[in-house]
């Protein structure tokens, strides 16, 4: 897309472009970017209080803020294990064959 600005017209880029190679840097790829936001709006705002806070291949280690929460998620795994994968569907053929996210693990939030 173009846009006329007086004197030149200037090139618009899609966001998704800009914003990759800062997440490079930062360590964290688009696949992982895709399933945080899912488990964001997944648990709505209860993921202020579980926080996706790592992807290792296609494990999602998700923190708890307290253990009933903890006891809570654990026995909701199966659900949102499906529901996740709804949500983000299949890893791209750089991650592998199979879903991109195939388990979650829960622990308790060391508090930062």
């Amino acid at each position: 897309m173009t846009v006329a600005t007086g004197r030149r017209a200037k090139r618009l880029s899609p966001a998704g472009a800009l914003l990759t190679p800062w997440l490079s840097k930062l360590g964290i790829s688009p696949q992982s970017l895709a399933v945080f936001e899912a488990w964001d709006r997944l648990l709505g705002a209860e993921a202020a209080k579980a926080r996706a806070v790592g992807l290792k291949g296609t494990v999602l280690y998700v923190e708890a803020d307290h253990s009933a929460r903890l006891h809570d998620l654990t026995l909701r795994k199966p659900g949102l294990l499906r529901r996740l994968k709804d949500y983000v569907g299949k890893a791209p053929s750089s991650v592998g064959t199979g879903d991109a996210v195939s388990d979650i693990i829960f622990r308790i939030s060391d508090g930062r």
